[in-house]
């Protein structure tokens, strides 16, 4: 089995603890390109997987989605969670 260079080791990590590629780069201050490429290799040595793309959440009116909640608790306790899922995202 393949074995990751230490940078890709670098990408793998930061990957592991949830980074999003762009945040990769900006962290190791290198482009977006070259995380990708590290990624592409970390894939093709089977050290790591494609993450599923994110959807549902782009374009969604999130007060219509939190308006179907019964409750005003579970009205409030969706908006923090939508606010904590968009904090990671950026």
């Amino acid at each position: 089995m393949s074995t990751a260079t230490p940078r890709q080791a670098e990408v793998l990590a930061l990957r592991e603890q949830g980074l999003s590629t762009k945040q990769i780069a900006a962290q190791l201050g290198i482009s977006v390109g070259t995380a990708k490429i590290h990624l592409s290799h970390l894939f093709e040595k089977g050290l790591a997987t494609p993450r599923p793309k994110q959807t549902g959440w782009d374009g969604v009116r999130l007060d219509a989605l939190v308006n179907r909640l019964e409750s005003e608790t579970e009205q409030y306790r969706a908006v923090d969670i939508l606010a904590e899922l968009k904090e990671c995202r950026l």
